[in-house]
């Protein structure tokens, strides 16, 4: 069955020249299951299998070797238990601020890893409070606020290096699909002298705005009506407020619960829960798990 595209909305959608997209997991030995998957299976698959991955590995690792006293002051078992439960903790605070921090449009200019390093220092604040917290009740009852800039390090630290690895990019090859830059009836309403390589659209109260690699444009527009001036060019509704041009899709990233799409310039727009399904529907993406 052909994947179509050009514009949702348009009424005579174009096959993709016969160009097959994949989700790429090479090396990856977190996905035991062969075969093929839907793009959303897998992607919900492998943020969760490295969010399970990346807790058993710090809590089997801090309860072996048992750091900042806890060797000498617990058992096995209670060691186990005092970092489950300090892992558990900051690991919600850890997700909950990689989720906020990856689509920030505040935060879209910086690479991907600064974000990240940004959600982990601010996770690490509330982090803390938990690691004295569970320390005072399971470990030494004298410990005090004086321990929190040093506690804030390590955690900061140790929470980056785990948010690079279970929130690193899921790549996806782009279609081609004819020519480099495709001439639209929307592309009249920009700047004349050239043919817009058109990026993505983005609503901003009444109007569209329409990046390109050259710059942004206002355009006084609906975005379904842009859409519907779009035909013959292979794009995806993916948010209320996105659109983007399917050439211009890098990857699909962020969390299982906060999916980003990852353009071509390097900036990341939302995809919504609501079009998330009917994104990759359209796109049919099988998944090729291993080399």
């Amino acid at each position: 069955m052909p994947r179509t595209s050009a514009a949702i909305g348009s009424a005579d959608p174009k096959p993709l020249e016969n160009k097959r997209v994949f989700v790429k997991l090479e090396n990856n030995s977190l996905n035991p299951l062969p075969g093929l998957f839907t793009m959303r299976e897998n992607f919900l698959s492998l943020v969760t299998e490295r969010k399970i991955l990346v807790f058993v590995v710090l809590v089997a690792g801090f309860a072996a070797f048992g750091p900042f006293g806890t060797y000498e002051g617990l058992s096995l078992w209670s060691r186990v238990v005092f970092w489950a439960v300090i892992m558990s903790a900051i690991g919600l605070m850890m997700h909950t601020s990689v989720s906020i921090a990856l689509p920030a449009p505040s935060l879209a200019r910086f690479p991907r890893a600064v974000r990240l390093g940004f959600a982990a220092m601010l996770a690490a604040v509330p982090g803390v409070a938990v690691v004295i917290f569970v320390f005072r009740v399971m470990v030494e009852p004298t410990m005090g606020a004086d321990a929190f800039p040093y506690l804030w390090f390590q955690v900061a630290s140790i929470g980056w290096i785990a948010c690079l690895f279970e929130y690193r990019e899921v790549a996806v090859d782009r279609p081609t699909a004819g020519p480099a830059v495709v001439a639209t009836a929307f592309n009249k309403r920009l700047p004349p002298g050239e043919v817009h390589d058109i990026v993505s659209i983005s609503m901003m109260d009444h109007y569209a705005e329409v990046t390109t690699p050259r710059g942004k444009h206002l355009v006084l527009i609906r975005l379904s009506d842009a859409m519907a001036e779009l035909e013959g060019l292979p794009g995806l509704r993916i948010h209320r407020s996105h659109w983007i041009a399917l050439k211009h899709l890098e990857a699909v990233a962020g969390s299982a619960k906060k999916p980003v799409a990852v353009l071509s310039d390097g900036r990341e727009l939302p995809i919504s829960k609501t079009y998330l399904d009917d994104v990759l529907a359209q796109l049919d993406i099988p998944v090729k798990v291993g080399a």
